[in-house]
């Protein structure tokens, strides 16, 4: 279990201009996902399974 799949962290996203997503946080609610944030504001979201970080299996108790 990494830093981002342990706690919600923000995560800086590289190369972004001003109209695109320039934070993400990975969200572990009943469905774990991605949060994408502009200027601090939901931009979007998708759902996944594992972490992009470690590989973790999201929604785990047991791990």
């Amino acid at each position: 279990m990494c830093k981002y799949c342990k706690k919600a962290k923000t995560i800086k996203v590289s190369h972004s201009d001003s109209n695109q997503p320039n934070e993400a946080i990975i969200t572990q609610n009943d469905v774990p996902g991605i949060v994408l944030l502009r200027a601090g504001c939901n931009y979007g979201y998708f759902d996944i399974k594992y972490c992009p970080m470690c590989g973790r299996k999201l929604g785990d108790v047991n791990e």
